[in-house]
């Protein structure tokens, strides 16, 4: 497989790295690793960095007999944790500098150094510079650079996406520690946009909701574009901590009927028993109804949180019907029986689905940002690649 491109996540609980490319617009999964982690990661920040630098390490290389993988990890593609992320549109005008006034891979670098020299307006850095369209002197609009127009001028028009400068540095630091060459990084909500602007049936505005093990993201998507996103400390492990807490069993259990029953409201005849435990008093028996209560009592916080969120979103981007907006479920957490009735009844919206990726041998909702990193590279080419010119949309014009 030709172009292949090798992706690196860190999650609250899984190291994922996913290889794979791009064909006809769709990404082909050649191979796709979960290896589970201790937390050391919270709200976006590295909080145990020998550990997760030991783990990484013993990553290095990938190995697998039976996909015949044997691949260094010294050209990855870093997806960054969206906590702090904020994206600003930009207009940037460059000088033609060659004699002829040919337009080269020159201009888009200038773009870039001009870009980067400004001061954005919080303390964050620029992680992508996007570029969606250009225009030469004559007014003529490409969507790529127009090489070998002949203009005095080329203006790049699109986004640049930007982190706090904290999380960038401690993630790059973790990778150098680990002996691990960067090529380019990725926001995760913005790569997960990415690929699910190309599944069929998507809506052109919806807010995006991914539920991970211990933190949710709350993007806002208009026009099939990612405007904001927003964080919020709740997972699929609150739910686990709390069935452990409440009927006294071991997390493989808890997971168990956590995945298998989720919220079931159903009406049977014989109610038997989910799990029992050893308590002081005895053994007891638990059912339906005592883990929808467990469930409902970690949902409801969920719910408040997630309005919160979605309002703090629409107010910042000035939706005013933000209410009526398509939702979209991503995430382990996702898949959580009953979880879609659930929040259709809490928010009172019926527009409410959860999403599973089509692409080929990852069919995991919770590797969304790892497959739409492998479309974000193909789309947008690498400033971080001297070989090849910068931050150029590379599809077909309009």
């Amino acid at each position: 497989m030709n172009n292949q491109t090798v992706v690196l996540e860190i999650s609250n609980k899984f190291i994922k790295i996913v290889i794979g490319s791009v064909v006809d617009n769709e990404v082909v999964v050649l191979y796709r690793q979960k290896t589970p982690i201790s937390h050391v990661i919270e709200n976006g920040r590295i909080i145990d960095k020998e550990t997760l630098v030991d783990a990484l390490c013993k990553l290095n290389p990938v190995l697998s007999e039976e996909y015949h993988i044997n691949q260094l990890l010294d050209n990855v593609v870093l997806v960054l944790p969206p906590f702090g992320f904020e994206a600003y549109n930009v207009t940037q005008l460059t000088s033609v500098l060659s004699e002829d006034q040919v337009v080269g891979y020159s201009e888009i670098r200038n773009l870039i150094n001009l870009i980067r020299n400004k001061r954005l307006p919080v303390d964050n850095e620029i992680i992508n510079v996007i570029f969606e369209s250009f225009k030469t002197q004559d007014e003529k609009r490409y969507s790529k650079l127009p090489v070998g127009q002949i203009s005095a001028t080329v203006t790049g028009s699109g986004k640049v996406l930007t982190l706090p400068k904290k999380i960038n540095e401690d993630f790059s630091e973790a990778l150098m520690d680990a002996g691990i060459k960067c090529k380019q990084k990725a926001i995760s909500s913005f790569a997960s946009v990415e690929l699910i602007k190309t599944q069929n049936d998507i809506p052109d505005d919806f807010l995006l909701v991914d539920i991970g093990a211990y933190s949710t993201q709350v993007s806002l998507v208009g026009r099939r574009e990612l405007v904001g996103t927003r964080s919020f400390s709740f997972g699929g492990d609150y739910i686990t901590e709390r069935i452990i807490e409440k009927f006294n069993i071991n997390e493989a259990q808890a997971i168990k009927i956590k995945t298998l029953y989720g919220l079931d409201y159903r009406k049977m005849s014989f109610k038997y028993p989910l799990c029992e435990s050893v308590t002081a008093e005895g053994k007891k028996q638990y059912f339906t109804e005592d883990l929808n209560a467990t469930l409902e009592e970690e949902c409801d916080k969920c719910v408040n949180l997630l309005k919160s969120t979605i309002e703090q979103l629409a107010l910042t981007f000035e939706v005013p019907e933000y209410q009526s907006l398509p939702i979209i479920l991503i995430g382990g957490c996702s898949l959580l029986p009953g979880l879609v009735d659930y929040l259709k009844n809490k928010l009172g919206n019926e527009n409410i689905s959860t999403l599973i990726p089509t692409c080929m041998g990852a069919r995991d909702p919770s590797l969304f940002s790892a497959l739409g990193a492998i479309l974000v590279k193909e789309k947008y080419l690498s400033e971080f690649d001297s070989t090849s010119p910068v931050g150029i949309r590379v599809t077909r014009d309009n």
